[in-house]
């Protein structure tokens, strides 16, 4: 069976994945996910949604 870990980001790093977002400099979440190894599907959009930047859901795209 395989073992769950969970991983905690800090609050400086949800910060700046959602600044980029926000500015352009990431276009998608899995842009994000690549670019700093954060695991799980719904990572980001969770950051978005408990931020308040709904705005940026209908304009990042998931991709697998």
């Amino acid at each position: 069976m395989k073992k769950l870990t969970l991983r905690k980001y800090t609050p400086a790093l949800k910060e700046k994945v959602l600044k980029e977002l926000e500015d352009g400099t990431l276009s998608s979440y899995e842009e994000a996910k690549r670019k700093y190894k954060i695991k799980g599907k719904m990572t980001v959009k969770r950051w978005i949604e408990k931020a308040g930047k709904k705005h940026l859901l209908h304009r990042v795209k998931v991709i697998g």
